[in-house]
């Protein structure tokens, strides 16, 4: 994959080991946060332990035990797009909604050895809060893609899309449960279930330009208060707004300035047009169009001739001196324009 956090062959393995030592060094002050959450869901076999890192390189050795042997699945490999931090300061995992990720799950026995020989066994994924709760969706939703493998030779590797969003619930962390998909009625599962650290989910992982440390300074100081991309102050240092309902708002407005500009230079174009069709000797005509001249426009030509106007633009001008007099009160009214800023 062209995403170096997301490829299983890394360019440097010390990035990967230093990756999977700090999500292990956290195991201890999990494992009683895990077990007091699983102890409210409805499967009380599921066994919350992750792999600790001893255990880990032990599991290159295998275990004796037979197909029948039960055994516990244990988190060997959770693969993330970015480590933050929690607003406790504590690390904190981060995945992006755009990109997969990779969990790799084993299949160990009590002496803490890969469980080689058993039966094919299929293991599915499914997302929960933080606090061990189901995430409820909408109807045809899915929460998460790719969360269904097989355990084959004591392991079975996920990649997994999240499709739910921090931001969109409360700012909540979520965790993923796997355990053996769907079995009959009656039959116990032949391995424990696992459940892996919390994580909170961006939709674009942050990353700016070489140029610009301020940048990336005020993105570090916001994925630290555990705010989504979307949230801040309705404005920033330079008055520009921030958030996605300011600039709608502000888009709003300048399309509404835009549309009554487009009508006031369509009118005029329009009056200029008619009085281009008009004959010197239709004085009468000219009259009967003065006194049906649009009030806006008589308006600001009073404005004009009395000084008092400060947004007449050269084309308002243009217009009322052709339905008055032509080019001789034209420039007159450009003589008396001193006061008037062009737009």
């Amino acid at each position: 994959m062209a995403d170096s956090t997301m490829s299983r062959s890394r360019p440097s393995r010390d990035t990967e080991t230093r990756m999977t030592c700090s999500f292990m060094s956290h195991t201890q002050q999990h494992n009683q946060e895990l077990d007091s959450i699983m102890m409210g869901l409805e499967n009380d076999t599921m066994s919350t332990a992750l792999v600790p890192l001893g255990v880990r390189q032990a599991s290159n050795r295998h275990s004796e035990a037979g197909p029948s042997n039960a055994g516990r699945l244990c988190v060997v490999e959770h693969t993330v797009h970015k480590m933050g931090k929690a607003p406790d300061g504590a690390d904190e995992l981060v995945v992006s909604t755009l990109k997969p990720f990779g969990l790799v799950v084993g299949l160990f026995g009590g002496d803490d050895l890969l469980i080689e020989d058993h039966d094919p066994m299929q293991l599915e994924a499914q997302l929960l809060f933080e606090d061990g709760t189901a995430v409820p969706l909408l109807e045809g939703a899915t929460a998460l893609t790719g969360g269904y493998a097989m355990l084959s030779g004591g392991r079975a590797t996920f990649k997994i899309r999240l499709n739910v969003l921090s931001s969109q619930r409360e700012c909540k962390r979520f965790r993923i449960r796997v355990e053996a998909s769907s079995l009959p009625r009656g039959v116990t599962p032949a391995a424990k279930g696992v459940v892996t650290q919390p994580m909170r989910t961006l939709t674009k992982l942050f990353r700016g330009p070489r140029s610009s440390p301020p940048a990336a300074a005020a993105q570090q100081a916001q994925d630290a208060a555990g705010a989504p991309l979307d949230d801040g102050a309705d404005a920033s240092a330079d008055g520009l707004p921030q958030t996605v309902e300011a600039l709608r708002a502000l888009v709003r407005a300048h399309s509404e300035e835009l549309d009554s500009l487009r009508k006031d230079r369509d009118l005029m174009w329009r009056e200029v047009e008619r009085l281009k069709r008009l004959k010197p000797d239709e004085t009468g005509a000219a009259d009967e169009h003065a006194a049906k001249r649009p009030r806006h426009t008589a308006h600001a030509l009073e404005d004009a001739q009395e000084g008092r106007a400060n947004t007449l633009s050269v084309g308002a001008i243009s217009v009322a001196a052709i339905s008055l007099g032509g080019p001789a009160a034209e420039a007159e009214l450009k003589r008396q324009r001193t006061p008037l800023t062009e737009i």
